[in-house]
């Protein structure tokens, strides 16, 4: 029985609650490389059953994060005719797949302005930091959003992230676009693991001042999707003031 979530889980897989007697843990040897728990209810070395007969076994875990685990129990067997070795899927196994929701985390947002006195009708840019001070990885996504004071107009946005190749496990940088509706940014940020360089994303607003010189309060905040709770809401706002001359 396993539970397959890749070489770079964050965090890792369940946690073993309890065994039936007779299942024991495997060894390190017998857990596949991207398995992150796995136990065995009958011997290593098997046992026989005659027509009939039956072998059973149970294991509770709890999940370490949120999203969909996948649990696989199978068996192997030796035929008695070849004498060959069987395992899936030329033996019997059963995968549950189900979305587990995730426990809370801390989402915090952080931003500053390009200038604290941008010139009338100039363009100026708002960047904000995006991050997940854990203790758990995200599952669903994040949204940012900033609704624009009537004072500035949209030129651009985007939201710029850093994962891990599965391929390389070397830090891979992406970059999406926002949405814009009305003064509305929306920015969708990919799930973020627990600190680190993925557990981080960086939103750059370019706006326009308008002609009038005027103080510009604008404020930004990020929130978790359910089912994923945010574990502090008060640092998922920030409030950037600028004075335009």
């Amino acid at each position: 029985m396993g539970d397959w979530c890749g070489s770079n889980c964050t965090p890792p897989g369940p946690t073993l609650i309890s065994l039936a007697p007779g299942c024991a843990g495997q060894g390190a040897s017998e857990i596949p490389l991207d398995a992150q728990f796995g136990a065995w209810c009958t011997p290593t070395a098997g046992v026989t059953l005659s027509p009939g007969q039956s072998v059973s076994g149970s294991v509770t875990l709890r999940p370490g994060s949120g999203g969909p685990p996948d649990y696989t129990v199978y068996t192997g067997y030796n035929d008695p005719v070849t004498g060959k070795l069987h395992f899936p899927p030329d033996a019997p196994f059963i995968t549950h797949n189900s979305i587990v929701a995730p426990a809370a985390t801390d989402i915090q947002i952080g931003g500053a302005a390009s200038t604290g006195s941008p010139s009338s009708g100039s363009e100026f840019t708002y960047t904000y930091q995006v991050k997940n001070a854990g203790p758990w990885g995200t599952y669903g996504g994040i949204v940012f959003v900033d609704t624009l004071p009537a004072s500035l107009t949209h030129v651009s946005s985007s939201v710029t992230f850093t994962r891990l190749s599965p391929q390389t496990g070397k830090p891979v940088t992406a970059q999406l676009l926002c949405s814009v509706a009305g003064q509305s940014v929306m920015c969708p940020i990919p799930d973020m693991q627990n600190g680190g360089l993925s557990g981080q994303a960086t939103i750059v607003i370019t706006v326009s001042a308008s002609s009038v010189a005027q103080q510009i309060v604008n404020t930004a905040s990020v929130h978790t999707i359910l089912p994923q709770e945010d574990s502090n809401i008060a640092n998922n706002s920030v409030t950037v003031t600028v004075v335009s001359r």
